[in-house]
């Protein structure tokens, strides 16, 4: 009978969960007030928008200068007069939510008017009635201010800055003509210096390459880079012209930094061998042993063993050692 093997499957890395496949999974659990930290509000809407269009869900935004819209169906919000105003549309949520199955109220920059105690107590409100007719506040916010009486009732969801798929994508979509795009290594380089840029700031950086140089550079990347870096006022970039050559002896430490910024450069594909300590018996055959220790061990250790009073308690009278005296 022919013997089978199992077959063997390829375990995929896992991946970074998405902006949509979060909030896909707390709406379904019916979270009700959702804290989207992000740096691009209308990137964020915009995965909203596509969200709620596949999942059939009911969506309206609001900001302070547009005030409520609803950007997949026309509603009529009766008894609002002013729609800029933040508590008159939190009071009108159930209203709104009225007759949908889920409906998402997204605010954008909302902690500026958590100052107000009206704005605070109705929001709370919502939160807590939002349970039974699925309406969701999501609030949009570079940063995380949420006041005491509303810390325990919000979820807090990072909106992750666009990876290198994306970045090579908006790449391509900007440098459309001939010559205007890398490829190889050089292409990888230009993804690796907009690595950490939102989509916008990294869109503007390729523009700004192809009117300086006619083709995607890092250099104009790096550059936008660094006056980021700049505004936080905590850091600056330093990108000299000085190397290893230049600086005399520390032999090993420059080949250990080399080896540590060529794997890095390569994408992570040799990573190195995580830390381990040395176990005990591996530390004793690093331990230099001398000729003829081990036989001097042995008769110490029989020495030791034949003057052990347990064992010449056993041992019958008139019994003769070899080497040694009669006992008894």
């Amino acid at each position: 009978m022919a013997k089978t093997t199992p077959a063997t499957t390829r375990q995929l890395p896992p991946t970074t969960p998405t902006l949509t496949s979060r909030l896909r999974e707390l709406v379904s659990a019916c979270f009700t007030a959702i804290w989207v930290e992000t740096h691009e509000p209308q990137e964020a809407v915009r995965e909203l928008t596509s969200l709620c269009r596949a999942e059939s869900w009911r969506l309206g935004t609001w900001d302070c200068d547009r005030g409520m819209t609803f950007p997949l169906e026309p509603i009529q919000m009766p008894g609002v007069t002013d729609t800029q105003d933040p508590l008159a549309i939190i009071r009108a949520l159930p209203s709104i939510a009225n007759g949908s199955g889920t409906t998402l109220a997204v605010f954008e920059n909302l902690h500026r008017f958590l100052g107000a105690t009206e704005i605070i107590q109705a929001l709370s409100r919502q939160i807590h009635t939002g349970k039974n007719s699925r309406c969701v506040v999501i609030v949009l916010a570079p940063v995380v201010q949420i006041p005491a009486e509303l810390d325990k009732l919000f979820t807090v969801v990072d909106h992750e800055l666009p990876g290198r798929e994306q970045l090579e994508e908006l790449a391509r979509g900007v440098a459309v003509q001939e010559g205007e795009l890398p490829d190889g290594d050089e292409l990888a380089r230009v993804i690796e210096a907009a690595a950490g840029l939102t989509a916008s700031e990294a869109e503007n950086a390729y523009s700004l390459a192809l009117v300086r140089h006619g083709k995607l550079e890092p250099e104009t990347l790096w550059e936008l880079k660094s006056q980021q870096l700049k505004k936080s006022g905590l850091v600056s970039l330093h990108r000299g012209t000085e190397s290893f050559d230049q600086l005399g002896g520390l032999e090993n430490l420059k080949a250990f930094c080399l080896r540590a910024m060529r794997r890095q450069s390569e994408g992570g594909r040799q990573q190195p061998s995580p830390w381990r300590p040395a176990s005990l018996s591996s530390r004793l055959r690093q331990v230099p042993v001398r000729e003829g220790a081990g036989q001097r061990d042995r008769q110490a250790h029989g020495r030791a063993r034949c003057r052990c009073p347990a064992r010449l308690a056993r041992r019958p009278v008139g019994e003769q050692r070899p080497g040694g005296p009669q006992v008894g």
